[in-house]
């Protein structure tokens, strides 16, 4: 999965819990993009992410992993 593709799942997922989702391209660096879900943050990357960054990314944003 990219970043791209973990954006719009995550959009889906907020809309499907009444939540909102916040995207502040400015705030990072490089290929990089701070997002906060409900207030929480996390920084997403545009390239390819791995296993353990998804896992980390998903808890910093507390989104169980297998409604997402």
């Amino acid at each position: 999965m990219n970043g791209k593709e973990f954006l719009r799942r995550l959009s889906i997922y907020a809309k499907a819990n009444s939540l909102d989702v916040e995207l502040s391209p400015q705030q990072g660096k490089g290929g990089h993009q701070l997002v906060r879900l409900a207030g929480r943050p996390t920084t997403v990357k545009t390239g390819e992410i791995g296993k353990g960054l998804l896992a980390k990314m998903l808890k910093d944003l507390n989104v169980p992993k297998g409604k997402f």
